[in-house]
């Protein structure tokens, strides 16, 4: 379904909006988002040749929902980000980064197809990335990871 102020309403074109549920929202809620939105775009574009970009033409593959981790791999993934974290004390290394590379990373992860947008939450990891993205020792659960 297209936004209400979607350029492309009328339109039988699909609007990335469509084909990435979260970026309209993104786009909206902070302008700043618009570059990697489109950055997004045009990698995907090249790598999947489904974007040109900001307009997917045909029908978009149908987004499926993904879920959180069970709750026990929840409880283990944040037992190693504890112990992490833990470690690099004991180190005397540097918790957390600066607010402009936790800005960053979680920039990244609000265009990922992981991204819980209503919790702000990671359903790779179950992590809550507002939290996780200010961890020096910590990254992107993906493989490779974004960030």
């Amino acid at each position: 379904m297209k936004c209400k102020n979607c350029q492309f309403k009328d339109s039988p074109t699909v609007c990335i909006g469509e084909f990435h549920q979260r970026l309209c929202v993104l786009k909206e809620e902070k302008p700043e988002y618009l570059e990697i939105i489109r950055a997004k775009s045009m990698n995907e574009e090249i790598n999947q040749n489904k974007l040109t970009a900001h307009i997917v033409p045909a029908i978009p593959t149908p987004y499926i929902p993904k879920e959180y981790p069970s709750i026990k791999e929840q409880v283990q993934n944040f037992g190693s980000a504890i112990a992490t974290t833990v470690k690099q004390a004991v180190k005397g290394e540097a918790i957390t980064v600066s607010e402009e590379e936790k800005n960053r990373r979680l920039a990244i992860c609000k265009t990922c197809e992981w991204f819980d947008l209503e919790v702000e939450g990671c359903k790779k990891c179950g992590c809550n990335m507002n939290w996780k993205t200010r961890l020096a020792g910590h990254h992107c659960p993906l493989d490779p990871p974004k960030w």
